[in-house]
């Protein structure tokens, strides 16, 4: 089961992802709020005090690593609906075929793959650059049928109103990675 849309503290999320003792690894101030977008959504408060808190950078790479990572099992899992709500309206996914689709596009484009193939991320490095976040890693595409394609990926997110969603994805060949 993929679990992406929580609400109440990160300290309930029990296995979604963070783990039992998130919420307490992440201070009383951390919160998921109702909605798949908002998985990553807490408070990052001014450093100087007040009831907020403030979340080193790695904190906030592992949120987004988790969030990046939940893309590609819902996408496989078909879940369009919470996949739906990671993606920001501009949303753009540039194959490795040099394809290149809008969020809709890609979504319908997905439905018909849903059970004859998987979505598998791997090695993924998360960058955080105030109000933009880059995730990049790799993509295996591993079919009921035999084949595997193997690629690299770079997924860009943005955070707005507390929120971070995928704006970008470029997906590559990555030939060295064949029979790895």
């Amino acid at each position: 089961m993929t679990c992406v849309a929580v609400g109440g503290r990160l300290g309930e999320v029990g296995g979604c992802g963070f783990g039992e003792d998130a919420g307490d690894a992440l201070g009383a101030g951390a919160h998921v709020l109702d909605g798949a977008a908002s998985m990553v959504a807490y408070y990052a408060a001014d450093p100087e005090g007040g009831d907020e808190m403030t979340v080193e950078s790695t904190g906030l790479e592992d949120m987004i690593r988790e969030l990046d990572m939940s893309i590609d099992a819902l996408a496989s899992g078909g879940d369009f609906e919470a996949l739906g709500r990671l993606l920001a309206a501009d949303f753009r996914y540039n194959h490795s075929t040099g394809a290149s689709q809008d969020k809709t596009e890609w979504l319908e484009g997905l439905k018909p793959l849903v059970g004859r193939r998987e979505r598998n991320v791997s090695a993924v490095k998360v960058e955080v650059h105030g109000n933009v976040a880059v995730a990049m890693g790799d993509l295996d595409i591993v079919w009921t049928d035999g084949r595997h394609n193997y690629d690299r990926y770079v997924r860009v997110y943005r955070s707005e109103d507390g929120e971070w969603l995928a704006i970008s994805q470029r997906t590559v060949p990555a030939p060295d990675r064949a029979g790895a």
